[in-house]
């Protein structure tokens, strides 16, 4: 084969990778542009992430799967999915309680230490206050149940022996002391609010949705 008949072939099929990828692109556009609403496999990757914030110490998402999805009536390129789930247990409850207890009371700790040599005392003051709502709300929790919370308290204590020693320091001075009986209840009361039992077991869990939203654009479906 000559140089001239090379050039020409050349030629030839540069002309059908052209139109080749012409289509291909083409395709392309039609596939982004041409679904309704997101994929189910973005859906669920982007959702589940969001329903694994709540999976701390002792919980797992289970039973994960699409309820809904629907276009946004005022922005006809975003469309919204929910997804349910449980919120299940994979430890015992009181321990779970612990767990969170524990952690309150670490933040309140580092908060304390960050607060020392702040602007005027605003830290410390900040902390302050946000401890006194801390107690007032584990304070009305607790007034709300009336005579229901003592037994209750002491079966939480019954089966917890761990919970025992946590709150009955001798080492602890009575502000620390404090401290710790407020962590514990608050953690307990974030839980009670959720909607978990005293006497739930390990693989019980409660109900709970999570979602997101989606924009359409030149790229496909996108979080938004």
């Amino acid at each position: 084969m000559n140089s001239l008949e090379l050039m020409l072939d050349f030629g030839v099929n540069m002309e059908r990778w052209w139109k080749a990828g012409i289509v291909l692109c083409a395709l392309h556009l039609l596939v982004a542009c041409g679904e309704d609403r997101p994929s189910d496999r973005l859906a669920s990757d982007t959702i589940r992430k969001i329903a694994e914030r709540d999976a701390r110490f002792g919980l797992e998402v289970a039973d994960f799967s699409r309820e809904n999805g629907w276009v946004d009536n005022q922005a006809p390129n975003r469309y919204t999915i929910r997804y349910n789930y449980s919120l299940r247990l994979t430890t015992p409850y009181p321990e779970i309680v612990l767990a969170n207890a524990k952690k309150l009371l670490s933040e309140v700790e580092l908060r304390k230490k960050q607060a020392v040599g702040g602007f005027l005392g605003m830290n410390a003051l900040s902390n302050t206050l946000e401890s006194v709502q801390q107690a007032a709300n584990v304070n009305d929790w607790i007034e709300s149940q009336g005579d229901d919370f003592k037994p209750r308290y002491l079966k939480m204590m019954e089966n917890c022996a761990a919970c025992v020693v946590y709150l009955n320091d001798n080492g602890l001075s009575k502000n620390e002391e404090s401290v710790r009986f407020t962590t514990f209840f608050s953690s307990w009361e974030f839980f009670d609010e959720l909607g978990f039992k005293d006497d739930a077991k390990i693989g019980n869990g409660i109900p709970r949705q999570a979602w997101s939203s989606f924009m359409k654009t030149e790229k496909g479906w996108l979080p938004s």
